[in-house]
């Protein structure tokens, strides 16, 4: 009986989710309050996924925010970077250059747009 009005009350909560908002996307950042980093580190001419010791985080770091990665990134040295923070802190697109230390770009993506940008991203086109 309680499984029944936990499904119940689990399907109340989607379709009322789904109707007041029916074209925007489904993020489960949402709801879960987390921020994804999506780094990308520039080797010669090839693009490469940052690697959590890359920018010196554990490997376990599932949160990173814009204040952090600035924090980072003024503590030390960091290859130089392109990518997206995704997430309830906002989205961004952020790059930074080593030969500018302290400087990060960074520009708020307008909402709606993030996971398309992060297509564009993982396609090349970034």
């Amino acid at each position: 009986m309680v499984e029944l009005l936990v499904l119940l009350a689990l399907a109340v909560f989607v379709a009322w989710g789904a109707t007041i908002s029916p074209r925007r996307r489904f993020s489960w950042a949402m709801y879960s309050g987390s921020t994804k980093a999506f780094l990308w580190i520039t080797k010669g001419d090839t693009p490469q996924p940052a690697r959590p010791e890359d920018l010196r985080l554990s490997p376990d770091n599932h949160l990173l925010t814009l204040p952090d990665l600035a924090r980072i990134l003024d503590d030390g040295p960091a290859p130089p970077l392109r990518g997206l923070i995704i997430g309830y802190t906002g989205n961004y697109l952020v790059a930074y250059d080593p030969a500018r230390p302290g400087h990060l770009a960074r520009a708020t993506l307008p909402p709606g747009t993030e996971l398309d940008r992060l297509a564009d991203a993982l396609r090349g086109k970034l």
